[in-house]
């Protein structure tokens, strides 16, 4: 039902990429900087993109973590086997692109919302306000929808509401802290979910972010983790489909 719960998943072939990137041996993804669909562990290649049983990221350099499988597939033409970046059928991958898309995301992609901090904010129980075209299921901004919260810290900040239904799309948020200036900016994106997929791309992306907007948060998160103080606001349009999106959690 939603983006990131996998039932099935088939071990990724076709040669499984060359990680030659790193500048020596391959490192564990703890050691690299992360984010919810890219990864930085060194190299100064072209990204790649690389799946575990469970997860998929964008190897901003192309120096993949020693626990993910590297595609064969360049960064231009993920889909590139048979309309997929493996050979066999791979769950993690069909949900990653369904969700994002199959271009590179990186640390800078629509990194377009500023974040402010506000430390007053408290935590709240989703409420989302939507003005625009939206579907009438299966999104946060449906009626009667009762969307559900999560939040994780790595070296991002990434607040999701997700959906019920069989389709439609999630709203995420990721928040990056500059670390010269400590200013934060963030993406904020509809992320499509679906319960049936196929070991296909899809025929068209369908992710789209925020273009103007704003964010507040209460901290900063200094330690990884599943912060439970940080309250979250949001203000934001999508200019792709005239959506504006005002909410809190």
């Amino acid at each position: 039902m939603r983006l990131g719960l996998v039932v099935v998943m088939y071990v990724a072939a076709c040669g499984g990429g060359t990680p030659d990137s790193c500048p020596g041996a391959r490192p564990s993804i703890a050691d690299c900087f992360q984010g919810a669909f890219f990864a930085e562990c060194g190299g100064s290649g072209a990204a790649k993109f690389a799946c575990t049983d469970s997860d998929c990221k964008w190897f901003t350099g192309g120096c993949v973590a020693a626990e993910y499988t590297a595609s064969d597939c360049p960064a231009d033409d993920l889909c590139c086997v048979d309309n997929f970046p493996y050979g066999s059928p791979n769950a993690a991958a069909s949900r990653a692109i369904y969700g994002y898309g199959r271009g590179v995301w990186d640390r800078s992609f629509a990194m377009n919302i500023p974040v402010s901090i506000d430390a007053t904010l408290a935590p709240s129980m989703p409420t989302v306000m939507c003005m625009g075209t939206y579907p009438a299921n299966g999104t946060p901004c449906s009626q009667g929808s009762t969307p559900v919260k999560s939040m994780v810290a790595t070296n991002t900040l990434q607040v999701r509401l997700e959906a019920t239904g069989v389709e439609g799309w999630n709203l995420g948020i990721e928040a990056i802290q500059d670390p010269i200036s400590g200013s934060i900016k963030a993406r904020v994106c509809e992320l499509p979910y679906t319960d049936t997929f196929s070991p296909m791309c899809p025929a068209t992306d369908k992710t789209v972010c925020a273009v103007d907007g704003a964010v507040s948060i209460t901290r900063w998160p200094t330690t990884p983790g599943a912060p439970t103080d940080i309250g979250v606001t949001f203000d934001v349009t999508f200019g792709a489909h005239d959506l504006h999106v005002v909410g809190a959690l």
